[in-house]
């Protein structure tokens, strides 16, 4: 389970284990999003996670002194117990978090997807102005069967490299959450 603590910390008023989670998001790509560590604290009495509290655990000192013994085996025979509470938690934050995300990334893709559209367009004008401009040529006799080939081409690739983007603006617009790993724990206890 990575790293295992202990710390005796004078604002925590009943046992319990600090779990530390990495918690992480990708999108269709494989490229990551967001990666965090969500310290979640709870408490052998009521069984209830605290991520404040998880946090004041993970950044404070330990004061010296020696734990006591019946707490420790205590808190590692309930261990999965307060770990199952645990994830639950973790599960409804990455719930609410992915949420965010996507909302924020649908509008980002959305705008890239205007933005792929409006070019395509003046390109495809562009491309069809030389076509039209070659017609006239080959209508007032000139040979230019191999020039308006060559512009109907260039437009089928730009078909083909905007339907690739699009198709990959849509892998980017999907959130997947990452399954959370417990990096550590620590039994957390007061002071006596």
């Amino acid at each position: 389970d990575g790293v295992v603590g202990l710390k005796l910390l004078p604002f925590i008023e009943n046992p319990g284990i600090t779990f530390v989670y990495r918690v992480g998001f990708e999108d269709g790509t494989g490229e990551t999003i967001q990666e965090e560590l969500v310290p979640v604290f709870v408490d052998l009495g009521t069984k209830s996670p605290r991520r404040p509290v998880g946090e004041q655990v993970l950044e404070a000192e330990t004061i010296r002194a020696s734990p006591d013994s019946g707490a420790v085996r205590e808190l590692l025979v309930n261990r999965d117990e307060l770990e199952a509470a645990a994830e639950e938690y973790v599960a409804n934050i990455l719930g609410t978090v992915q949420s965010d995300i996507s909302a924020d990334r649908t509008t980002e893709v959305e705008q890239e997807r205007a933005n792929l559209e409006a070019y395509a367009e003046a390109e495809r004008e562009r491309i069809q102005a030389f076509i039209s401009e070659y017609q006239q040529q080959a209508a007032a006799g000139e040979d230019m069967e191999i020039s308006i080939r060559g512009q109907r081409r260039r437009l089928d690739r730009l078909d083909e490299r905007v339907d690739e983007r699009k198709a990959d603006l849509e892998r980017r617009r999907q959130v997947i959450s990452l399954a959370p790993e417990v990096e550590g724990y620590c039994l957390t206890l007061p002071i006596q």
